[in-house]
């Protein structure tokens, strides 16, 4: 079996260190976001704020945001391999952005504070 980013998405949070945001753009827990003229899905190539949504969230609604999560509905991943964003913003391993590492098979750590900056213009 392949490695798999299970939906919905079981995101833990520690509330202490989460914000509320209102969106601009529906998203999914787990999901990268960013701040252009509102909350939208990160666009991992040239975002330099991002945090991770802890609920789904529809246009308009305010949910909780958190600089890292930890995320527990992956399967056969690799333990202590980089986890990676995917062209359909989703996570895979090894190839794509790093925005953290897989703690297990089934559990890692988003940290898209790891995200590096975008090159100046």
């Amino acid at each position: 079996m392949a490695f798999t980013d299970v939906t919905p998405r079981i995101v833990n949070w520690d509330p202490d260190t989460a914000s509320e945001v209102t969106l601009a753009a529906a998203c999914k827990a787990g999901d990268l976001l960013m701040y252009e003229a509102g909350w939208i899905l990160a666009d991992i190539d040239v975002a330099t704020n991002v945090q991770v949504a802890c609920k789904d969230g529809a246009v308009g609604d305010k949910i909780p945001v958190a600089p890292f999560v930890l995320i527990s509905s992956f399967l056969e991943a690799t333990p202590g391999g980089p986890l990676c964003t995917t062209a359909g913003l989703g996570y895979q391993q090894d190839t794509g952005m790093t925005v953290g590492f897989f703690l297990s098979a089934t559990q890692a750590y988003v940290i898209p504070l790891l995200v590096a900056a975008a090159a100046p213009v």
